[in-house]
């Protein structure tokens, strides 16, 4: 996905290849192994999506729809 704080939006991000390296050394046995490559792709498709609320959102808005009526009912101290 590219950068969403400055496009502000969900987006696709082309590369040309993802690089990738791995490594293990121990003190105790003197062995080393490292190795690393590069994966290239012709691309992917790009799935349709939508934004939508889930159903926890109208509850929690209900619930502090009910805290705020009964905050401001009880006086403060």
């Amino acid at each position: 996905m590219s950068d969403f704080w400055q496009e502000q939006v969900f987006a696709p991000q082309d590369y040309d290849s993802f690089s990738f390296g791995m490594g293990v050394c121990t003190d105790k046995s003197k062995k080393s192994i490292s190795f690393g490559g590069s994966y290239t792709y012709t691309g992917w498709n790009t799935p349709t999506w939508h934004e939508r609320l889930k159903p926890s959102y109208f509850e929690l808005q209900e619930y502090i729809r009910q805290y705020r009526e009964s905050s401001k009912a009880e006086p403060t101290k």
